[in-house]
Formats: C-alpha cells, structure tokens, sequence
C-alpha cells in the first residue's frame, strides 16, 4: 500500500522531471529522433525510478514536450520583454554621453581655435599697438593735467580798470587793450610763478572770457570757450603747442569737461601743415584731411578721408598774384557745394561773398550770409 503511494506520487512529477531533463540534456541537433529506439540517459533515470515492467509511452512523452514547448516559449518571451528595456536605456546612455563628450571637446577645440587667432593677430602688429598705447597713455596723461574751463569762468564779474597795471618787479599784470578811438576793446590778466609767466586770461571789452594761455615747460596751453548758436557756453577747446609755438594737439570738452574729440597734426619738413586728424575720446579715428600746396607755400587743396580711407569732402583754394585767396570752392565728390569769393580793397579791408548750391541739376547757386 505504502508502495502505491509512492508510485503515485512520482508518477505525478516524473513527467514533469523526464520532460525538463530531456529539453535541456540535449542540443536540437543532437536531439534522438522521436522512436529511433535509442533510449536517453533521462529515460534510462526514468525507468529506474519507476516500478518494474512500468514505462512513459510516446504519447505521453509527446504530451510533455509539447506542454514542456509553451512553457519554454512563454518563458523566454516573459525573459526578452524584462530585459529589452533597461537594455534599451543603457544603449539610450551611453549614446547620449558619446554625444555630450564630443560636443564638449569640439567646443572646446573651437574656443582655443579662437584664442589662437586673437593672439596671432595681436601678436602681428605688436609692435605697432604697443606704440600707440604708449602714444595714447601719454596723451592721457596730459590731458589730465590740462586746466578745466567752466561756464562761471566766462563772466567773473570783473571790472576793467581804464588802463595797464604793472607789479613792483615791472611785470604786466593787467594789459588794457584799446581802440583807436580810445574805448576799451578788452584785457588780458596775467598770473606769475617764480618770476615767471605761468597763466594769462584774455577778457573782452564786456569783461566776457575769450582765452586762457597756460605756459608749461616745453609749450603752452590755449584755453577757448566753445559756444552755441545762441551763445551760450557749451564746452571748450585745449590747443597744445610745443615750444616753437607749432600747434600739434587740440582737445574738445564738453559742457561738463568730459572729452568729447580731439585733432593731432602732421608737419611737413618746411613747416607746412601735411595732415589733421580726427579722433573719438575712445582714441579711434574718426577722419583725416590731407593739405597740398603750390610753389609757394599756399594751401591749394584740403582732401578729407573717412576712417576706411575713402575720400569725401575737399576744399581748393585759389590765389592772386599777391597770394591772396581770392576763390574758395567746397565739394562734395565731385559736386561743388558752396563756395566763397573774396575782395580786396586798397586800405587791406576785404569783402566775401559765399554761394550754396540750391538747384543740383541746373547748378544754382544762392548767395548766403
């Protein structure tokens, strides 16, 4: 009875055990034929374990392997769906971290790219930068120690006296300048330093600020309010000079004192005024003129260049016998804007009379004031 159990109760599993050996004890290729006669090492286990004369037929086998088929497939479909997607999002990482590395190294080729065409550019015209820092530290400089003019210096509410003071050395200190007729056209007031000329301020017959002349070692300074249409103070120019008195920068302040332009000068050998430029308080020029002359010595033309050295603007002079202006045209490319006509009278007095172009196309002129 006891034995019975038994047997039932391996028959219940032995199927089960018989199938999954038999599945995986052997490759498909290798696999024996379904009733080749050739009994596997599981069959021969199988028999063993089963009571004598008792056998697994082929139907029953046939049944095993088939249910033993859908579990395997329902496995290995269940295995493939767990797996496909932290494989998918692993493929999906490291992807996206090649991409991220790449970019991040182009980026950083291109920035050294960069750097190396800028330092290439500077170091090509080094030596031409690192002279006009110097020129324009130095211009700095100066400017720093140039005097400030502001609208309470155009009328100090001084009051001319009728005529010159000196001080007890014999030194000027009030020069009244008259007219013919006697009245007082105006005044200069001079300041000393040492026994030596340091400020002089020039004043009209209203008591009203027309210069200041600041002497400095190697030059002078000349200090002129700039005025606007009405009149009113607005600004001032700074003219430097060296100590032959050659004129070779001039500054232009606004209402406040900050700097608004400034013009330097080239000469040539005889003395002769070759070419004016024109830069912003940020040190980048704005344009350039050009002077030529004639045999002798006259400014005949004034070609201004724009920054990118295209010409514009340009005045021609003409001159007598006696190398007096007589005719001054003023052109724009190649159209003559305006112009002015001079007039000499015996006594040295002159009379102009200037002309703006009103009618492009007929070429007419209107005389202005």
């Amino acid at each position: 009875m006891n034995n019975n159990k038994n047997n039932s109760h391996k028959k219940k599993y032995e199927p089960d055990s018989v199938m999954i050996l038999d599945e995986y004890s052997f490759p498909s290729e290798s696999k024996p034929a379904e009733g080749d006669g050739a009994p596997s090492s599981a069959a021969d286990g199988a028999d063993r374990s089963l009571p004598r004369g008792k056998h697994i037929s082929d139907s029953s086998n046939t049944k095993g392997e088939k249910h033993s088929s859908r579990r395997r497939s329902k496995k290995s479909k269940f295995d493939f769906k767990a797996l496909s997607l932290p494989l998918i999002l692993t493929v999906c990482s490291v992807a996206v971290l090649v991409i991220v590395i790449a970019v991040t190294w182009i980026s950083n080729e291109t920035i050294v790219s960069d750097n190396d065409i800028n330092t290439a550019q500077t170091l090509d015209s080094g030596e031409t930068g690192a002279e006009n820092t110097v020129q324009n530290e130095k211009d700095a400089e100066d400017d720093k120690d140039l005097l400030t003019v502001e609208e309470g210096d155009m009328n100090p509410g001084i009051e001319i006296p009728p005529s010159s003071i000196r001080d007890e050395n014999g030194n000027s200190l009030i020069e009244v300048r008259k007219n013919n007729d006697g009245s007082v056209s105006g005044a200069v007031y001079r300041t000393y330093e040492d026994g030596k000329l340091s400020i002089e301020k020039e004043y009209s017959s209203s008591a009203t600020l027309v210069s200041i002349t600041e002497y400095v070692q190697g030059g002078k300074r000349v200090y002129a309010p700039v005025l606007d249409e009405k009149g009113s103070f607005n600004g001032y120019s700074a003219e430097e000079y060296d100590e032959n008195g050659v004129l070779f920068k001039k500054s232009v302040f606004s209402y406040v004192g900050a700097l608004s332009e400034y013009y330097l000068y080239l000469y040539n050998q005889d003395g002769t005024l070759q070419r004016e430029e024109k830069y912003s308080s940020y040190d980048t020029i704005i344009n350039y003129t050009v002077y030529k002359y004639d045999a002798n010595g006259n400014n005949t033309e004034r070609l201004q260049y724009d920054q990118n050295d295209v010409p514009g603007y340009r005045d021609e002079l003409i001159y007598d016998s006696e190398n007096r202006v007589v005719k001054e045209e003023n052109y724009n490319g190649n159209i003559l804007k305006t112009y002015t006509e001079y007039f000499y009278g015996e006594n040295g007095e002159v009379e102009s009379h200037s002309y703006l172009l009103v009618d492009e196309y007929e070429m007419r002129y209107k005389e202005i004031k």
